[in-house]
């Protein structure tokens, strides 16, 4: 799960004026996030989601592709906080990196099992 097309990206990108092979409707015009488990490099996560969540986002618009980029959901578990504690499961340190919705005007990164993040 950490090889071929599922490697895990090793950096943070940004990238704008990206050439676009045929052609973009001009309507077609808004942000494509996602989200993804995405374990930092030298981390090999003992399962699939246990990866820190990584979103991708391109801009479109009036036929023109103007940005990716590509960034870690900075949560707790990032820097090496432990889901459990003495006290339970600890909500803030989510991987963040199963959805991204727009809820309330805000961008926010979820895991089913902790509290949501909020992208900026």
């Amino acid at each position: 799960y950490l090889t071929g097309h599922y490697t895990p990206v090793a950096d943070e990108v940004t990238a704008t004026g990206l050439t676009v092979e045929g052609t973009l409707p001009p309507e077609l015009t808004g942000r494509l996030i996602r989200n993804g488990h995405n374990p930092k490099p030298g981390i090999t996560p003992t399962h699939w989601f246990k990866g820190s969540g990584m979103v991708h986002g391109i801009r479109l618009r009036d036929g023109r592709a103007e940005w990716y980029r590509n960034r870690w959901v900075h949560t707790p578990a990032l820097d090496g906080a432990p889901y459990m504690t003495e006290h339970g499961p600890d909500l803030t340190a989510s991987t963040a990196g199963t959805h991204v919705i727009e809820h309330g005007g805000r961008l926010l990164a979820l895991c089913e099992a902790n509290l949501p993040f909020e992208l900026t």
